[in-house]
Order: structure tokens, then C-alpha cells, then sequence
């Protein structure tokens, strides 16, 4: 049988009848559709070219593991078909939080400076430059059994995180 899809597409979720990311402002919640729309999940732009709009709804077991992993104490468990969508199922709280965080984290105290990568530079902590009030900590660790599995999601992780809408999306709600 087919999945089922969610009523609504991701960019419904900053609207304040949607509770999937209930605690979540509405800065934090366009951040989160934002990234999630810049790589995570295909978009279109409005017609006005403001805005995105997913291509596609999400399925309903993702929305569903959405709401579950963005509030304490109700984890989840998704089991599923190939292609179902499982990946988005627990990377969507993981981005959410980091969104919910990042927008309030403080401006770098100098730009990053990879300088170092050059032959014959000294090493410099790849942190150095952040403020001394923003958190440090691991927000997630993600395992996987298969080796080649881990080489399909390190192409979606990329795409979802470092590709430029991705970065754009950043550069717009992050410091």
C-alpha cells in the first residue's frame, strides 16, 4: 500500500493551528522549514519568490516522528519499506532542534579561518572563533549497520546541510 501523505506540505508547519513543533517561536519555526526545504525535501519557490513550498507533502509517519522527537520524553520508533522515508523521519527533529538553537546562537567573534588546511600553517581549532556563551555539545549521534548505507545518507546529509540553499537558508536565520 502506498504511505500515507500528511494533509499539508513541510511549509504549513509555521502556521500556529499546525502543533507539530509546539514550544517552537515563529522565528525558530521558519528557520526549520527554511533548511528543511533547502535540501532535505525538493521545493518550489512562490510565485513571488519569497518563499519556498515543499514539491511534495511530507508522509504522515514523518510528520508524525516529527512531533514526537521535538518534545521530551515520547521517542519513536519508525519501521518501514525502502523508500518510505525513514531518514527524514528522524532527521526532521534533529534538524528542528538545531534550528530552534542555532537561531539565538551569538555572531562568530571573526569569520572562520580554515587558513590552517595550507601546507605549513599550524593547526587552529575549527571552534575558535565562536562566542563563549554558545553551548557546546553533541546535539546527535546517527549509526547506521551498513557501510553502504552510510555513503547513500552522507550524499542526502550534504545536500540537506551543506549545499548552497542550504547555506543560504543558514546565512539567513543563523548568525
Amino acid at each position: 500500500p502506498r504511505y500515507q501523505q500528511w494533509t499539508h506540505g513541510v511549509e504549513a508547519l509555521v502556521a500556529e493551528e499546525h502543533k507539530q513543533l509546539d514550544g517552537f517561536t515563529k522565528r525558530e519555526k521558519e528557520a526549520f522549514v527554511d533548511l528543511v526545504l533547502s535540501g532535505l525535501f525538493d521545493s518550489v519557490r512562490s510565485d513571488d519568490g519569497k518563499s519556498k513550498m515543499g514539491a511534495y507533502r511530507p508522509y504522515q509517519h514523518q510528520v508524525e516522528m516529527l512531533e514526537r522527537g521535538t518534545r521530551d520524553g515520547t521517542p519513536g520508533i519508525v519501521t518501514s519499506g525502502t523508500g518510505s522515508g525513514k531518514t527524514e523521519s528522524f532527521l526532521l527533529p534533529i534538524l528542528a532542534h538545531l534550528s530552534k538553537e542555532a537561531v539565538h546562537w551569538p555572531a562568530p567573534l571573526a569569520p572562520l579561518d580554515d587558513g590552517w588546511l595550507e601546507k605549513g600553517k599550524r593547526f587552529k581549532p575549527h571552534r575558535a572563533n565562536e562566542h563563549p556563551s554558545r553551548p557546546q555539545a553533541v546535539r546527535a549521534i546517527v549509526l547506521y549497520p551498513l557501510n553502504a548505507l552510510v555513503e547513500d545518507q552522507m550524499v542526502r546529509l550534504r545536500k540537506a546541510l551543506d549545499s548552497p540553499e542550504a547555506r543560504e537558508a543558514m546565512d539567513h536565520h543563523f548568525s
